[in-house]
């Protein structure tokens, strides 16, 4: 006689385990987590920051769990910067580069995504770090920002 053998806790994928509280508050540590795998997300798929803002994922995350607050870009982008400290340090080449270092570290170790590419402002220590960072990382791209360059003229911020 064949027995049939269930599992006493089947295997749930992350969007699963969601799943069932998906009328439910979120609680602030949730809220959190969510938070942050979001912005793991964004950074190991290589997205920018905007597809957060799309009215398409925003409309699929209201469908999957009403009750989750979806931050915008700017929180998800300043949560990153926030994380990483980036705004509160002096504005030298010499500390730009660590912090792009370090960042590029992150992404590399954690995230396990490579950085080929790396822009920036032109701003006097922007190009400094850039010089430093071609230096540490030959094989990593560093190029200023065109659109930057464009809308200062018209005081425009891209």
């Amino acid at each position: 006689m064949l027995q049939t053998v269930t599992p006493s806790a089947p295997f749930q994928t992350g969007l699963q385990r969601f799943m069932p509280l998906r009328d439910t508050a979120m609680t602030s540590t949730q809220q959190e987590e969510f938070e942050m795998l979001l912005l793991k997300g964004t950074i190991s798929a290589n997205l920018p920051f905007t597809w957060i803002d799309s009215e398409f994922i925003q409309a699929a995350f209201a469908l999957a769990r009403p009750t989750a607050i979806l931050r915008s870009r700017r929180s998800l982008s300043d949560q990153h910067s926030q994380d990483n400290q980036i705004t509160s340090s002096p504005k030298t080449g010499g500390k730009t580069f660590e912090h792009v270092k370090e960042e590029i570290e992150s992404i590399e170790s954690q995230h396990k995504v490579p950085v080929t590419a790396v822009v920036s402002d032109a701003a006097g220590e922007a190009a400094k770090a850039r010089h430093l960072l071609i230096l540490w990382r030959p094989d990593i791209l560093t190029l200023d920002c065109f659109s930057h360059q464009f809308n200062l003229p018209v005081g425009g911020k891209p």
